[in-house]
């Protein structure tokens, strides 16, 4: 076997054992090399013929993953040391399947490119009855092997071909927490550094989908402009510089290629927003390195899971969290109202829009593009009295009682001995406001309609 064979092959062996696969031969695992067949005639025969890249003579695919139980063949794979070869990978992997296919076999198609020092590239097909079609998320390739479940889901429902990412479980990330905690330690990385290096690697590989020189010359400082890029985009260019890596750190440079390829294999460069993975990686982290170090707390998962099981939240309720944080209590809810639902992610997209609502605190109710804001008003003897919420032409909006709502040109309209005042500012993100309904200046330019004394009306 060439070395670049074999490297390609561990690249593949850690991604599915991440993804929940027992990387052993049956019976006790899933997994078959391809100099481990001699034992399954059914498959030598299958295999006949199907050479790489499909011109004749007996070949082998890479691998092969079975059910344990049954010796059904599952997924058939193929690996490639480069990422660029992803397409030819996914081609063998298909003309090998085929041949299952002729005996009655349904199996998946995978293709795994790449190595420990650069990209990794996936893709997974499943024949459909106009022929190969890939396994999708967003209208993309997912970026990810199916686990167990999810591959016996795909050929089990024939109109299946949309896959969400899932979190790998809570054992494998604290072993791959643990692992990049060494590592750091070893480069001399004192404790109360070690988030925020992490969180920076991290930030950096999703906002370069991967794109990272991994060489010692150029890994940090691609990293930290990576950051900055991320910052920028996200409206807070002067956070930019509060999350970077020691570039003068030798031994960090050296070593970064791995941490970086670590995260790879966790996917971290195909998460959304609606899934905390960055977030449940960077907790887990957190649990390797003494507890807080850079001004973040999270709630224990534990405790997140409790109250929704509590609040017995279904898919018909709609969840509220006025200081959301990383949305640890969102996503409790999010997860509890999925609980033996399988949803497309279109279909997850408008659930969450529809039945989530996470607020965090701002300074002042001037209109961001973007946001949706609430003020909170407090009486000083009752407490909090009212709210009023931000509307997209930059008006604001009250509910007096059970009247009508009314509109207001700012939130100091409604202050009055029955409200109070404005306390406290809060927003949360609304995509379809990126661009302002009206004309603001002409719009903010109308007198107050809001009653100085709503009791008045």
């Amino acid at each position: 076997m060439h070395f670049s064979e074999s490297r390609a092959e561990a690249v593949a062996s850690e991604l599915l054992a991440i993804r929940g696969w027992k990387t052993t031969r049956p019976p006790r695992g899933n997994l078959l090399w391809k100099n481990e067949y001699r034992d399954y005639p059914e498959l030598l025969e299958a295999f006949a013929g199907r050479g790489k890249q499909g011109h004749g003579g007996d070949a082998y695919p890479d691998f092969v993953l079975l059910d344990p139980e049954t010796q059904r063949p599952l997924v058939v794979g193929e690996t490639k040391a480069e990422d660029d070869d992803i397409g030819k990978a996914i081609k063998e992997a298909r003309d090998y399947s085929t041949g299952l296919l002729d005996r009655g076999m349904k199996v998946l198609a995978a293709g795994v490119a790449g190595n420990e020092t650069g990209k990794i590239a996936v893709q997974v097909d499943k024949w459909a009855r106009s022929g190969w079609k890939v396994i999708e998320y967003r209208s993309q390739p997912i970026q990810w092997l199916p686990t167990p479940e999810e591959a016996n889901r795909l050929l089990i429902d024939d109109s299946l071909f949309d896959l969400q990412p899932r979190v790998p479980p809570a054992e494998i990330l604290a072993k791959r927490g643990e692992e990049i905690n060494r590592i750091l330690r070893e480069c001399k990385i004192n404790d109360p550094l070690r988030p925020a290096i992490m969180g920076a690697m991290m930030l950096a590989i999703w906002e370069s989908k991967g794109n990272i020189r991994t060489d010692s010359a150029h890994v940090l400082l691609d990293i930290n402009e990576a950051c900055k890029r991320a910052f920028v985009k996200a409206g807070k260019p002067e956070v930019a510089e509060s999350l970077t890596v020691p570039v003068e750190n030798s031994k960090l440079a050296a070593r970064a290629q791995h941490i970086l390829y670590i995260l790879r294999l966790l996917n971290i460069t195909t998460l959304t927003s609606e899934h905390d993975y960055l977030g449940q990686l960077y907790e887990t982290f957190f649990r390797f390195t003494g507890g807080n170090t850079i001004g973040q707390y999270f709630t224990p998962r534990h405790i997140t899971r409790f109250m929704a099981d509590l609040c017995n939240v279904s898919g018909s309720d709609l969840v509220v969290d006025p200081a959301c944080g990383t949305g640890g209590f969102l996503i409790a809810a999010m997860n509890k109202m999925l609980e033996n639902v399988h949803l497309t992610s279109s279909q997850l997209d408008s659930m969450v829009k529809k039945h989530l609502r996470g607020y965090t605190k701002c300074d002042t109710g001037e209109q961001e593009i973007g946001y949706e804001k609430v003020a909170i008003y407090e009486h000083p003897v009752f407490d909090v009295q009212h709210a009023a919420r931000q509307l997209q032409n930059g008006r604001w909006t009250s509910k007096i009682g059970e009247w009508e709502d009314i509109s207001h040109r700012t939130p100091q309209c409604m202050e009055c001995d029955d409200y109070g005042e404005v306390v406290q500012y809060m927003k949360r993100r609304r995509e379809e406001w990126d661009e302002p309904k009206v004309n603001l200046t002409q719009e903010l330019g109308e007198p107050d309609e809001g009653p100085s004394d709503p009791s008045a009306n």
